[in-house]
């Protein structure tokens, strides 16, 4: 991709990268050179390969990333280099072409701060001003670095932004291999006087950022991080977050801080908790983009982890239940009911279902525990192939009362809607078994992803 002495762009492109079906991905990343040429404006190298594979993602995002009929949106690139080397700065040789969720960030403003958004995008690619990106941005949007990067750097925990469950599917992909693990996350290092430090390899530079897993007891009421940056480095500054994330794939954020103690309030769901720390310096340095051993200067710190008080948490305890059925499908699988798998959508084949197919009318699926629990909540994630098996028509909970089984009372729910958890609350019981009973929806069988149960002892 080039363009003429007036400016106007043009792509010679090979064969080999003009594939249709599916389309190829090299087109969007080089046409995205030429969009960004003719605004007009000026976005320096490296960020020109950052903002291109940026726009790329946003075509992979929609129901343009199509051939004839067949759609293949909405989907995402990833950004491993970004992932597997988070303490460096970007853009960097490591990581420059992949440095774009820092502008999924931007432009999605999921935070909503007042001057992100798209048409900061906008204003940015139209804005010929000779700047380094992170100041250009700040000066248009009003919006300081430091808080971008820090917003921008929690959600790369649950990696929350609009298509989620694409990126996270790349990152547990990563996750398989052992090795990633303590590239992905950040193990502090204890010290004599009781904090924990994190170790000169892992300390973050400009932009750069730690995840660090928390080994709590989640039945706690508050979490308490006391957090202590080194002051010794020159124009030394951070944003820090404590970020957990519930049974239900919610995560949850503090506020964001610098200095001293913050906390987070647990609220019984949680199943893992972290602190985030993003190194965001009084001045982002232009620091070179073509040297792989590069190293700009590190932010070091130190934490301390504190918990209090204790909530009587309630549980999924569909997870320690036995499962029974009226029918299963002999290729289905009844194990699918709870199992703790976490669908992407009801159609979602990549894991064991329950189906009943070719049932009809009234079937049930049921839960028998070894103790009395008290519960007043039911999830369920609905499997739906858009063949034989839908949503059901309707439905109700029942639990077992002696040798009876009773409806439950003062039932709020009762959904039927695809690709997502449907919740139930209601009156709470005391039971050793409780019943979904499924009405199909005409000649239609029916199907469940998983099924949660909320209770205590």
């Amino acid at each position: 991709m080039s363009n003429d002495r007036d400016g106007f762009a043009y792509m010679a492109v090979q064969p080999g990268a003009m594939r249709v079906d599916p389309p190829s991905w090299v087109i969007p990343h080089e046409y995205a050179h030429a969009i960004t040429l003719h605004q007009r404006g000026n976005v320096s190298s490296p960020w020109y390969e950052v903002t291109a594979n940026w726009f790329r993602d946003q075509y992979l995002g929609s129901t343009y990333y199509k051939y004839g009929s067949t759609i293949y949106g909405p989907t995402s690139d990833f950004f491993q280099p970004i992932i597997l080397n988070s303490e460096c700065y970007f853009p960097h040789m490591k990581n420059y072409y992949d440095a774009w969720p820092f502008l999924v960030y931007v432009s999605e403003n999921p935070d909503h701060m007042t001057g992100l958004g798209m048409e900061l995008m906008v204003k940015m690619f139209r804005d010929s001003t000779d700047e380094l990106m992170f100041d250009k941005l700040q000066r248009i949007s009003g919006i300081s670095t430091k808080d971008m990067l820090g917003g921008y750097a929690r959600r790369m925990v649950t990696l929350d932004f609009d298509r989620q469950s694409s990126y996270m599917s790349y990152l547990n992909e990563l996750l398989k291999d052992s090795a990633n693990y303590s590239k992905i996350y950040t193990t502090l290092e204890s010290t004599s006087d009781g904090w924990l430090k994190v170790t000169d390899a892992k300390a973050p530079q400009q932009g750069g950022y730690n995840i660090i897993p928390l080994d709590i007891d989640l039945s706690s009421e508050t979490v308490t991080i006391q957090f202590q940056g080194d002051s010794s480095v020159s124009g030394a500054d951070y944003r820090v977050s404590i970020v957990t994330k519930t049974t239900n794939g919610e995560t949850r954020y503090s506020t964001m801080w610098n200095s001293g103690s913050n906390s987070i309030t647990l609220q019984g769901d949680e199943e893992k908790a972290y602190v985030v720390v993003c190194a965001t310096p009084d001045t982002m340095l232009d620091l070179t983009s073509y040297d792989v051993n590069a190293v700009g200067t590190k932010y070091p710190y130190q934490i301390k982890i504190a918990t209090s008080g204790v909530i009587n948490k309630v549980n999924n305890i569909a997870l320690k239940a036995t499962k029974s059925t009226s029918y299963c499908s002999d290729w289905e699988s009844i194990n699918a009911l709870n199992d703790g798998y976490a669908p992407t959508s009801s159609n979602d084949r990549a894991h064991e279902v329950y189906g009943n197919w070719p049932q009809t009318g009234t079937q049930w699926v049921q839960y028998d525990f070894s103790d009395n629990y008290t519960i007043s909540q039911c999830d369920v994630y609905w499997f739906a192939d858009g063949q034989g098996i839908d949503v059901p028509k309707s439905y109700k909970i029942k639990y077992l009362d002696g040798s009876k089984w009773r409806e439950v009372k003062n039932a709020s729910g009762y959904g039927i809607v695809s690709n997502q958890y449907n919740t139930t609350t209601f009156k709470e019981v005391s039971t050793k078994a409780i019943r979904l009973e499924l009405v199909s929806n005409g000649s239609y069988s029916t199907g469940i992803l998983e099924w949660k149960v909320f209770g205590i002892k």
